[in-house]
């Protein structure tokens, strides 16, 4: 079993992994920001390292991922009214007498206060799709708990992990297949350019599983497969 992460931990991981890439996603004419699952164009990113959650077991040509996108949003509710009627009243009764310095400042606060209560995050996904070849890498940050006759968590030896870590130990953490990356694990996939003339799309160089995101739901979830381990 992968570490446990909290959703919002992820979340958050996630949204600030991709701060330059809302930038990106603006200049493509297909995507609609209010759209969850709008498309990005592989060819607008300009980044060598992306994060994401995987939406579908990768095929033997790609691999796609969701990213979020946050904006801020007001609440829609009685409250939203009862602040700017109070903002509106602390206003009328400053103009009238209170005129000091430190009275404004306070006032200030608190209307910052109220707005900041007044409005919430709102959070949609793009989907991104990353080519694969036939010499992209597939790891994983952590390995697996496995356990023993006994149903004890299995130590495993100096032997044992040097195997698990594949052909290239350089490489960060353990290598595993393509099709161990199921629907729902947040994963880090290092990009390169392609040396096609015709196409400069990135690609995936290598795909790191570092966890999941417990929040995820397949659309289908009675497929046994689109649950990530």
């Amino acid at each position: 079993m992968y570490p446990k992460l909290l959703a919002f931990s992820v979340l958050m991981f996630l949204v600030g992994s991709f701060s330059a890439f809302g930038q990106d996603a603006k200049k493509d004419k297909n995507n609609k920001n209010d759209d969850p699952i709008a498309k990005i164009n592989i060819k607008t990113v300009t980044e060598s390292l992306v994060n994401g959650r995987v939406s579908s077991t990768p095929s033997g040509k790609s691999i796609v991922v969701q990213i979020p996108f946050q904006k801020i949003a007001p609440n829609n509710n009685n409250n939203n009214k009862n602040n700017n009627n109070n903002n509106n009243n602390n206003n009328n009764n400053n103009n009238k007498g209170n005129t000091s310095a430190a009275a404004q400042a306070l006032q200030k606060q608190k209307q910052a206060i109220q707005q900041q209560n007044s409005q919430h995050l709102v959070t949609t996904w793009k989907e991104l799709e990353i080519p694969l070849t036939e010499k992209t890498k597939f790891r994983q940050l952590q390995l697996a708990e496995a356990y023993d006759d006994k149903g004890n968590i299995k130590k495993y030896s100096a032997d044992e992990l040097k195997t698990l870590k594949g052909t290239d130990s350089k490489l960060p953490g353990y290598e595993i297949k393509s099709e161990d990356i199921l629907p729902g694990h947040v994963v880090q996939v290092n990009l390169a350019k392609s040396a096609d003339k015709d196409d400069k799309s990135p690609y995936a160089t290598m795909v790191m599983v570092v966890g999941k995101d417990k929040s995820y739901k397949p659309a289908n979830s009675s497929d046994k497969k689109a649950k990530a381990k």
